[in-house]
């Protein structure tokens, strides 16, 4: 069950990385665009 509940948070934790990567990478474009 910890194993199960480790990997979830791990999952989960991976997406929030890469939600905020995609803002962060989104949000250096506009400002060079400009």
């Amino acid at each position: 069950m910890f194993m199960l509940a480790l990997s979830i948070y791990g999952l989960i934790f991976k997406i929030l990385w890469l939600f905020f990567l995609a803002i962060y990478r989104q949000k250096e474009f506009f400002l060079k665009r400009r």
